[in-house]
């Protein structure tokens, strides 16, 4: 199990919007700005993410056509699969949709087969994304075949709170279309926001990422469902388990829709449409716990943390309230 060796990162103290609610103020600073190891830390420099980028090269595109996060678990386990086996595109924390249509042309900026490259352009300051001080924000442009910029994101992450055996990591992602309309869609297996578990789940005889999900929960087939606000995956290794829940925002515009796989690929999709001059925004929060936890833990946790992105701090950049989702 490959273990992340503590940083010697010096920390920046923040205030956390949470603190009303007992938990231990969290640390989230990047430790340097030019380099493919921007970290995300709490405590007494825990690692809870890492970036994981390359610079584009078209000789070599599979490594370096895509950004990432890996994820670690409170005591330093890595969680996420990297670059590699099945379905070697599902890397850490990523997004992007597989049906980005853009001036009557479709773009696939999930799998990045035909060109298609997220970019790193640096980094943002936390308020450019109204984040809390410390919180780590990188630039991407999402880029055409022929070079032509069709999207530029804004990717923050920051521990808003945390305890011995969790934590809280809050990311926001915004996306810019830059010249005209653009539409996000795609089906649900291959678009949006997604967490990938290691490879090893994937493997012959591997126990299978088990899932938990809020009563009321609509399943549709082929591992897609509606109507929750939350999922969790149990990912079962041999000396620990860990859980994994993904809690959606109420705020974010467009339908919810779910996907889920043994393997550990799991999160959520919407349809939305990219006006040139206003963004979109979407929230997600994941705790991250050790051990096996139960559905009445993760509900609980679920209700916690599904209202603490204020509707006044989740609203477009031009001022309008994005519509909520089921």
């Amino acid at each position: 199990m490959q273990r992340l060796p503590l940083l010697l990162i010096s920390s920046l103290l923040t205030p956390v919007l949470a603190s009303a609610q007992g938990t231990v103020p969290a640390t989230a600073k990047p430790s340097r700005l030019d380099t493919s190891d921007l970290t995300v830390t709490y405590g007494d420099d825990r690692v809870a993410a890492r970036l994981v980028q390359k610079q584009w090269d078209p000789s070599n595109p599979r490594p370096t056509c895509k950004l990432f996060h890996h994820i670690y678990a409170p005591d330093g386990a890595l969680l996420t699969k990297g670059l590699g086996g099945q379905f070697e595109h599902h890397r850490g924390l990523f997004v992007g949709w597989n049906r980005t249509k853009h001036a009557g042309k479709s773009y696939d900026f999930w799998h990045c087969n035909r060109g298609e490259r997220q970019q790193f352009a640096g980094t943002a300051s936390p308020e450019q994304l109204g984040m809390q001080e410390g919180a780590q924000v990188i630039k991407a442009r999402w880029v055409a075949p022929d070079g032509r910029g069709i999207v530029d994101e804004l990717r923050g992450l920051a521990v808003v709170a945390h305890q011995p055996d969790h934590y809280v990591l809050h990311m926001r992602v915004e996306c810019r279309a830059l010249d005209g309309e653009v539409r996000l869609g795609g089906d649900p297996q291959h678009a949006g926001q997604q967490f990938r578990a290691l490879q090893q789940f994937a493997e012959k005889d591997a126990d299978p990422v088990l899932y938990l999900r809020p009563e009321g929960a609509k399943e549709h087939g082929n591992d897609v469902w509606t109507q929750c606000d939350w999922i969790a995956g149990i990912l079962r290794l041999p000396d620990e388990s860990y859980t994994v829940l993904r809690v959606e925002s109420p705020n974010n515009r467009g339908k919810t829709t779910w996907s889920t796989r043994p393997y550990g690929r799991f999160g959520a999709t919407r349809t939305v449409k990219l006006v040139e001059g206003k963004a979109l925004r979407i929230d997600q929060l994941y705790v991250i716990a050790q051990g096996a936890r139960d559905a009445k833990w993760c509900a609980e946790q679920a209700t916690k943390w599904r209202d603490w992105v204020a509707p006044a701090d989740n609203k477009d950049r031009d001022g309008s309230s994005p519509k909520r989702g089921g």
